[in-house]
């Protein structure tokens, strides 16, 4: 048989579908920055990839600021030297005794809530560069029950005490979010992802009486034992003006973290509601300073102040 005629064999391509025009995000972090607040959980989301995005950062080499080829993800000389100071302060704040305490106890009790081990905890935090709008120009850095982590915003340009001190602060997080922790089997002690608003308000008055608020362990045992007001304590001759006024800083504090993050911030309890959930438990937790105690209890061996169940119900 004759082969086939190259006309017969001729293809003719469909014509290329029309490209849909573009159409550009409302926000580039996907919610408006300006109204919502940062919330961990929805995190992987955001178009802003945030600090902790390992999509960033991957084989990305650590950053060093004289050498542009070594900058990895960052983007400028500025941006990589706040990354390399950032990250040498952190190793060097691992390695004191608040944060060892801390991640010994977390650690010790087979909790879920950070990564690494008790030998090797350099997984459990990291320095990673921040956004800037809204909130987020308030925060220097975050714990994230999802990933086991902390995260420290090197554009800060945090001190080394500074960098403790917030290390300090979000460890005390882990520490509570193990508190109530559950055993599951293979797996260990998993930690909940998220507290309530009580426990929430609880820890933000342990962070930054233990973290940012931090007067040496001998101050802590008296520290929250008067169950009076602050306006009343004044008036208590065994209770310092300078305590009333640390007391007074650390309220304000935990009220404002309270009333922008976490629980008590997502369900908008309002600002009235949100104080009084920490009114409720303010000075209880004020006395908790778990594991700083001659026993360093095991979170599980140290359950919150009974009132923060109360102030749930």
């Amino acid at each position: 048989r004759a082969p086939p005629s190259s006309e017969a064999m001729t293809f003719s391509p469909p014509p290329p579908e029309e490209e849909k025009p573009r159409v550009e995000e409302e926000s580039d972090y996907g919610v408006d920055t300006t109204q919502a607040t940062p919330s961990w959980r929805d995190e992987d989301q955001w178009e802003a990839r945030p600090a902790d995005d390992d999509s960033r950062w991957r084989n990305s080499s650590a950053p060093t600021a004289t050498d542009p080829s070594k900058w990895g993800s960052a983007k400028t000389r500025e941006e990589a030297a706040a990354l390399q100071t950032c990250q040498a302060h952190l190793n060097r704040a691992l390695k004191q005794e608040r944060p060892r305490t801390l991640l010994g106890s977390i650690y010790d009790s087979g909790c879920t809530a950070l990564k690494g081990s008790k030998t090797d905890p350099s997984k459990c935090a990291r320095c990673r560069t921040c956004p800037t709008e809204g909130l987020w120009q308030h925060i220097q850095g975050y714990y994230n029950p999802q990933k086991g982590r902390v995260t420290l915003c090197a554009e800060k340009q945090m001190s080394e005490q500074q960098v403790e001190d917030t290390l300090t602060h979000e460890l005390v997080h882990a520490y509570d979010h193990c508190r109530f922790s559950m055993r599951v089997p293979m797996i260990g002690r998993q930690h909940p992802w998220a507290l309530t608003c009580a426990a929430s308000a609880c820890s933000e008055v342990r962070a930054y009486l233990i973290g940012d608020g931090w007067r040496g362990p001998s101050a802590l045992p008296a520290f929250g034992a008067s169950q009076m007001s602050s306006s009343s304590a004044a008036g208590d001759s065994s209770v310092s003006a300078a305590s009333v006024e640390h007391r007074s800083e650390i309220y304000a504090h935990a009220l404002a973290s309270t009333l922008s993050y976490g629980t008590c911030a997502d369900k908008r309890t309002g600002p009235d509601g949100t104080k009084a959930v920490l009114d409720a438990v303010f000075y209880a937790c004020l006395a908790d300073y778990a594991p700083f105690t001659h026993t360093r209890p095991m979170p599980q061996q140290a359950p919150m102040p009974p009132q923060v169940s109360a102030a749930d119900k």
